[in-house]
This record gives structure tokens, C-alpha cells and sequence, in this order.
């Protein structure tokens, strides 16, 4: 595949549903999102792989938007946003930055958030980072611990087609035409140079646990180590 046929793969993938979506430029990164809804403001932020349409596809939005203005950010190296091959431009305070700028674009100056796997992780340095912006927290799939991610690099696929068994494997059956056209559209070299640069540097370092003062909630699979967890278990208010 040509980089110009990759470039128009990826664009019709997005156009799935018809909707024209904005954009916000932060430090020279488009970032794309869109809202739903009306309501109290709700960051919603996708996983690795994921898109801020990954919500939808899942049913959250269709529940929230009636009482949340539901907002739905790519991820840099994600869905619609632009996918840098530098590896320096996938450090957390760069992407806390990117759902700031998105808030900022719409003049929304507090929000709850809710982010799982790689959004938990951008989360928890929303906390650290910006702990004034936010009503709650709610962390899924995530900790702010200290984390080797070289066996999640090493698995990432070079390989078109290998990427697409592995999506087939993953997903199985839950996989609709849909999601899965919008996964293959992926830019393999940025979701790798993406969670190189997370290599032994997922710990969030906090100053104090007394600095933790914000309303959350963490959410851990039964498969998953569970982790000591301090935050007040609140859900999203209404």
C-alpha cells in the first residue's frame, strides 16, 4: 500500500457515520475530538488501539449523552489526531496537555473524567498535572505505578496483516465490519514508537499520597494485580 492510498484508507474509515468533527492544534499536534450530549462535561479518553469513537461502539455514549456533554478526544498517535513519529512527543505531560487544549477549545473549565488503559494512565497525570480542572476521576485497566512496557512493545505486530490477526484474535466475534476497518487504519509506526516511549515510564510520581485530594474511583479486573488504591470512591455525580 502507497502512503497516499494509506492516507485515503484512513480518512474513509473516519468517515464512518457521516459526522464532520473538530480539531484543536496543541504545540503543533492536531488533536481531534467530538461531543455529545448536554449536560455536565465528561472527558471519556480511549485505550491503546482505541479512538474516542471506541465509547460509542460500546454503548457508553448512547447512556451518558442524555445527561453529560459526553467529549470524546483522540488520542495523539490515535483515530483522527495526528500520529508523530518522534518519540519524545508521547510524554505524559504532552498528552495531559491535549485534553486540556480540548477543554480549552470549547471553554469548559471543569470536567469528570473517565479513562481506561492508556486514558487511565493520561488520567492519573491529569491529576497530578491539572487537578484543578477536574470534578472526578474514575481510572480503568490503569495504576500510576512504575511499569516495564517492553513486553506490550514487543508484541505489537510490523506487519499489516499480522496486525489484523491479532485484531481478529483479540476481539473475536465483538468485532463489527465497522471497528474493525477503523482499527486496520491504525498507523502501526506511531502505536509502537507510542509505547516505546512509555518503556519504563508509566510511574506518576506524586509529591505525597496527601496530594491525592481529588474524587475517583479506580476499577480493576478480577484477572488483574490488584494495586493500593487511596481515592474516595465516588462515581461520576450526575
Amino acid at each position: 500500500m502507497t502512503g497516499s492510498q494509506f492516507a485515503q484508507a484512513n480518512c474513509n474509515a473516519w468517515r464512518v457515520g457521516g459526522r464532520g468533527m473538530p480539531f484543536v492544534t496543541n504545540q503543533g499536534v492536531r488533536i481531534h475530538y467530538e461531543t455529545i450530549g448536554n449536560g455536565p462535561a465528561l472527558v471519556l479518553h480511549h485505550g491503546t488501539f482505541g479512538s474516542g469513537a471506541t465509547w460509542t461502539d460500546l454503548g457508553y455514549v448512547d447512556t451518558l449523552k442524555a445527561d453529560h456533554q459526553v467529549i470524546l478526544p483522540d488520542s495523539r498517535g490515535h483515530g483522527q489526531s495526528d500520529k508523530p513519529h518522534d518519540p519524545t512527543a508521547y510524554d505524559l505531560a504532552r498528552r495531559t496537555s491535549d485534553v486540556l487544549a480540548v477543554l480549552d477549545d470549547l471553554g469548559i473549565q471543569k470536567a469528570d473524567y473517565f479513562g481506561y488503559s492508556l486514558g487511565g494512565w493520561i488520567g492519573f497525570g491529569l491529576a497530578k498535572h491539572a487537578p484543578d480542572r477536574f470534578r472526578s476521576f474514575i481510572f480503568g485497566g490503569s495504576h500510576p505505578y512504575g511499569e516495564n512496557m517492553q513486553p506490550f512493545r514487543d508484541l505489537m505486530p510490523r506487519d499489516r496483516d499480522a496486525f489484523a490477526a491479532m485484531v481478529d484474535q483479540i476481539f473475536g466475534d465483538r468485532l463489527t465490519a465497522v471497528i474493525r476497518t477503523r482499527l486496520l487504519a491504525s498507523d502501526l509506526d506511531a502505536l509502537r514508537i507510542d509505547s516505546g516511549s512509555r518503556v519504563q515510564r508509566r510511574r506518576v510520581a506524586y509529591p505525597s499520597s496527601a496530594s491525592l485530594s481529588f474524587k475517583g474511583s479506580q476499577i480493576i479486573g478480577a484477572a488483574e494485580r490488584s494495586v493500593p488504591c487511596s481515592l474516595t470512591s465516588e462515581i461520576i455525580p450526575p
